[in-house]
């Protein structure tokens, strides 16, 4: 069994990395606890209405992870990384229920 102080060098990074990549995904969600009310504001919505939305999003990721884990190990990685990318851009460039950009 390995402790952190045998790790190798490898091991190490990798560590490191899923940590990192971790920390990362969290803070993306944790960030908007502190700017909820902002968030509010800026969009013309109440607290609990951004709140639901919040929770909406992170109630879907289980299901998305599922539909595309499944579609992955049938068509490889590679091509619904791809897809999911493209429905990434898709949704950013052109969220909808979002107030047209003359309205900012």
């Amino acid at each position: 069994m390995y402790t952190p102080l045998n790790w190798t060098t490898t091991q190490r990074h990798v560590a490191f990395a899923s940590f990192t990549s971790w920390m990362l995904d969290a803070f993306d969600f944790f960030i908007l606890v502190f700017v909820l009310s902002d968030l509010a504001e800026w969009f013309h919505a109440s607290v609990s209405e951004v709140s639901i939305a919040i929770m909406l999003t992170l109630a879907v990721r289980p299901i998305g992870a599922l539909l595309f884990g499944r579609m992955a190990e049938k068509y490889g990685r590679r091509p619904i990384l791809m897809l999911n990318i493209l429905f990434f851009t898709v949704l950013n460039c052109f969220p909808p229920g979002r107030p047209p950009s003359w309205h900012f």
